[in-house]
């Protein structure tokens, strides 16, 4: 291991000239010495015209980068005070642009100078302002931080040209807490019902004990910004808590309009700080690495952490401490005050040093921390602002910025044409439910892929959604170009994706919407294109559309017919009709399955499949369905007591009502409140259902069955289970979904479906009822394969209660 004082020969006169920084000497009166080549090259200017200049004429004479914050900080690095900050510089053209000078005292011969080391940080500016931009308008990035994360809203806007005094004691009286995040609330020990919002700066939010310096102080005068600012807050229970505040200021029209910020609860590893302190005595023991530097720097102790590091690490001490090293030691013995969170980066990880001067000993000890993990969740939560983390592509924020960009081409040439094509998987859920997320994260990626292979460099792909994809094409040309991009994807689709040595083939349906010329924001786009998506979907898997004047006419009735839907429960628009389910041999009516139709006041009796879909959606299922259940259980027993006590109920339940804990109960209450015996009702349940989440559903199934309800699946042989997983449930009839029925007498497969469904069931304990009869030739193939029950329009169609009463009387005869 080399240590510090280990000094190798080096031409420093050479390693002047060929450093990448520019390097600038400087006498105490701020006259420039010398130069070097990086220097000249980063300004413009020849040798000898720098010689001649004044330090002052190398930058720009405004606030907060004028002669005299330069003199400032020229004076406090003559008094041994090294000095690390941003300044807007001023090239020998005139031509503005960012350095960070790293400013301290030297010593050149025998004389006393300043070395300025200067470097060009135009580029992490820029990144900066994009960062900024994209914090501003990234609700998703706000929701899914772990950090605190919130908005500053100023009643006012604050002119920035007010004195630094005046602008800060305004921010603390007009300034308020218009948004924040869970993990800011989290910080200071509130709930989302006890939220920081509305909160003033050193209000609840942004207390602080002791003589701290306030972050709001620290933002103004730093140019409304603030990095990585370390305070103490002192919490309504008593408690501290050390965090460490980030802020930006969104300035327009030289007035302060809103303020965003990020706070990181460090207080475990200022503990882990202070620890180390309070343990020196115990160094040998000590997890962390401890070292002990005499007042030029040279390591006098390591101990066993330090060695233990730097074994695995592979590294000289030096690598594992700040380029300054020196200077920090003595600045630190010259001030007897300790320099915290000093980091330094090593291999890919990341170490914080605090320096505590033993002044007595003329020693310092250092102590250190890796904080690799937080500094990559800290720069995963700036990228993921930009990109989505599993795939690499651009996220919604991003889009929406290229978006409107096009939108303006658009709007300002009429021969510019641009498209947005909105892509979402078909039956992506059920992929992840089999292949779990990693097998469904595969696809995702492979997906992305295939993807840029359809489309220009220059085109935008982002993911929006888990599998929601949005491809901007810029520069489209003829819009007929949008379609065959289109179908291009298609093909790109067609092929197998490969999860775990399986191939799978996944669908999508696309929504494409085309710039027409006319004003229009980034989220009409977007909606024109989900307006498309959904209707193409609808139409059935792996199609698109794009977006007419037709599909937004169909949308807005879509809207019109929810806010009817909304309001025929309370009309009593809702009808139940009774479709008869006979037994198979003595065709006596055992029972019907109710069925739900809307009376619309003016489109008329409006089918189940327009409106059920719709009331999935907008959450109205469960009254509708818990509606149908109590109505059809009160008119069987109406059936009942007219002489018809065979009658079995057989009532849809929907996934939302299944899912609810309370279910055995509601069912309780619907048959006290009906008198209805428990063993004339059947639920049906669909095949997928039971698969969805077998150990709740086994359990809810059982507690319904104990209760004397009969279960019923729905539609089996249409979902992802079979026979060999349904026997494992709690049910007692299979229904045979009608797309096997139709078919049976001239489809042998068919056929033999039926038939083998019949004879397992049978011998698993299960009835069989088949739905979907309709003709004299079905029901003779059901009748000797010794089909339990059958229901279907052979014997009629759904009906109002009083026509099956009527049926009840006459009986069903088969045409």
């Amino acid at each position: 291991m080399t240590e510090l004082s280990e000094r190798p020969s080096i031409d420093y006169r050479s390693l002047f000239n060929e450093v990448n920084d520019g390097i600038l000497v400087l006498g105490l009166g701020q006259d420039v010495l010398d130069v070097n080549r990086a220097m000249l090259d980063l300004f413009g200017y020849t040798r000898d015209e720098a010689l001649r200049l004044q330090v002052s004429d190398l930058g720009v004479d405004r606030e907060p980068f004028g002669a005299a914050d330069l003199l400032r900080r020229l004076h406090r690095a003559a008094l041994g005070k090294p000095q690390l900050f941003e300044w807007q510089a001023r090239r020998k053209d005139g031509g503005e642009f960012w350095v960070e000078i790293n400013l301290r005292l030297a010593e050149l011969g025998r004389q006393e100078c300043l070395l300025a080391v200067v470097r060009d940080i135009g580029e992490r500016k820029r990144v900066e302002q994009v960062l900024r931009e994209s914090e501003e308008r990234s609700q998703t990035f706000l929701a899914q931080s772990s950090s605190g994360v919130f908005r500053l809203e100023l009643e006012d806007p604050l002119d920035t040209d007010l004195a630094a005094d005046e602008q800060v004691e305004r921010i603390f009286r007009t300034a308020y807490l218009a948004e924040c995040n869970p993990g800011l609330d989290q910080i200071y020990g509130r709930t989302p019902a006890d939220s920081l919002l509305g909160s003033r700066p050193g209000d609840r939010f942004l207390p602080l004990g002791g003589e701290d310096e306030h972050p709001i102080e620290a933002f103004v005068r730093g140019g409304y910004r603030l990095s990585g600012a370390e305070s103490r807050l002192a919490l309504p229970d008593g408690s501290v808590v050390h965090v460490q505040t980030s802020l930006t200021g969104v300035v327009a029209d030289r007035h302060l309009v809103r303020i965003w910020g990020t706070q990181i609860d460090i207080t475990a590893r200022k503990t882990a700080e202070l620890d180390n302190l309070r343990l020196a005595a115990f160094a040998r023991q000590s997890p962390y690495p401890i070292i002990e530097c005499d007042a030029r720097g040279f390591a006098t102790y390591l101990n066993p952490a330090t060695r233990h590091l730097l074994d695995t690490l592979a590294v000289d001490l030096g690598d594992l401490l700040p380029v300054n090293h020196e200077d920090i030691v003595q600045a630190c013995l010259y001030e007897e005050a300790p320099s915290s969170s000093i980091e330094v980066e090593c291999q890919e990880r990341v170490f914080s040093w605090t320096y505590q001067p033993a002044a007595e000993s003329a020693v310092v000890h250092l102590y250190g921390i890796e904080i690799t993990d937080q500094r990559r969740a800290e720069a995963r939560l700036q990228r993921n602002a930009l990109q989505d983390e599993l795939t690499g592509l651009p996220t919604r924020a991003l889009l929406l910025d290229r978006l409107a960009r096009n939108i303006d081409l658009n709007r300002r040439h009429a021969d510019y044409c641009f498209a947005l094509v909105l892509l979402d998987l078909d039956r992506f859920k059920v992929i992840n439910e089999s292949l779990g997320h990693e097998g469904g994260d595969r696809i995702l990626v492979e997906l992305s892929e295939r993807l840029r292979s359809c489309v220009k460099d220059s085109d935008t792909i982002a993911r929006t959604g888990g599998d929601e994809f949005v491809i901007l094409l810029e520069d489209l040309g003829p819009p007929g170009n949008a379609t065959r991009i289109a179908d291009q994807i298609q093909q790109a689709l067609a092929r197998p994706f490969e999860v775990g040595g399986r191939e799978l083939f996944i669908g999508a349906s696309m929504g494409i919407s085309i710039s027409t010329g006319k004003d229009a924001s980034p989220s009409d786009f977007i909606r024109d294109a989900e307006t498309a998506m959904y209707r193409a979907k609808t139409a059935g898997q792996g199609r698109y559309l794009v977006f007419d004047r037709a599909l937004h006419e169909q949308a807005t009735e879509q809207l019109e017919l929810e806010t009817a839907l909304r309001r025929a429960l309370e009309r009593r628009e809702f009808v139940v009709h009774y479709q008869p389910i006979v037994h198979i041999h003595s065709l006596e009516i055992t029972g019907f399955e109710a069925l739900v139709r809307w009376a619309h006041p003016e489109r008329g009796l409006i089918p189940p499949m327009r409106f059920i879909p719709l009331a999935e959606q907008c959450g109205l299922i469960e009254p509708i369905g818990e509606w149908v259940l109590e109505t059809s259980c009160h008119q069987t027993r109406v059936w009942h007591a007219a002489g018809y006590k065979q009658l079995e109920a057989s009532v849809n339940i929907s996934a939302t009502q299944f899912d609810r804990a309370d279910i055995a109960e509601r069912m309780r209450a619907v048959l006290q409140q009906t008198g209805l015996d428990a063993r004339s009702l059947k639920l049906e349940i669909t095949e997928r259902l039971a698969a969805k989440d077998m150990d709740f559903a086994m359990l809810t199934l059982g507690e319904l069955r104990k209760m004397g309800i009969r279960i019923m699946v729905d539609d089996f042989g249409t979902g992802l289970s079979s026979l060999s997983q349904i026997k494992r449930f709690p049910v007692d009839v299979l229904k045979i979904d009608r797309s096997f029925v139709k078919d049976l007498e001239q489809d042998e497969g068919d056929a033999a479906i039926v038939t083998t469904v019949i004879l397992m069931s049978h011998a698993l304990g299960f009835e069989v009822v088949a739905e979907g009869v309709e003709t004299a030739g079905q029901l003779d193939f059901l009748q000797r394969r010794h089909c339990d029950y059958a229901q279907g329009y052979l014997f009629s169609r759904p009906v109002p209660a009083d026509e099956f009463s009527v049926l009840l009387q006459r009986g069903v005869r088969p045409a």
